[in-house]
């Protein structure tokens, strides 16, 4: 069974820190994930401190489960990868422009192989983005010429929740034309 099959969304944590080391071994192997023209866009921002995440979760739509989370890991997305002038960068969450629509891919590229790497590395997690980006920034201090792509809670699993019903690959599989 590969971390593919088992890799679940994680809402219950046990009391735990997750050591430096541990989150330095799985940033390493995040960072490996591929972006266009290999501009890697991804920072992330690792958060223990209480109060800073209590702020996070109140704009994170109220979640408060997260709190059970030792660790927040706040993914950003940084434009001045692509851009010389960060100041054109349209970051509304509707926005057009189409090279933050490529940021934002390539930063959700970076997440998904941080959920997989901390799933290999035997951590659960919860990718979280149910908040105001404009509100998340101000709370955080978020540079202007970076958006927040995401929160991911990390820590030691305390559930193991059952795999959730997938699409049949029939369903969504097609060959050379879209049917």
């Amino acid at each position: 069974m590969s971390i593919l099959d088992t890799r679940r969304s994680i809402r219950t944590y046990l009391d735990k820190d997750v050591p430096n080391e541990i989150i330095e071994k799985i940033m390493n192997e995040t960072i490996k994930a591929p972006s266009g023209k290999n501009t890697q866009p991804w920072k992330y921002l690792i958060i223990r401190d209480e109060e800073t995440k209590k702020k996070i979760v109140e704009i994170d739509n109220n979640q408060t489960w997260m709190l059970e989370a030792p660790v927040f890991i706040v993914c950003l997305a940084d434009a001045s990868v692509r851009f010389d002038d960060v100041a054109e960068v349209d970051f509304r969450d509707d926005s057009s422009d189409f090279v933050f629509k490529q940021l934002i891919r390539d930063s959700s590229i970076g997440i998904t192989y941080l959920l997989l790497a901390i799933e290999q590395n035997g951590l659960g997690a919860c990718w979280t983005a149910w908040y105001d980006h404009n509100e998340m920034k101000d709370v955080l201090n978020v540079p202007e010429h970076m958006y927040v792509s995401g929160v991911v809670t990390l820590g030691y699993a305390n559930q193991k929740p059952v795999a959730r019903p997938r699409v049949k690959l029939e369903d969504v599989l097609m060959y050379d034309e879209i049917k």
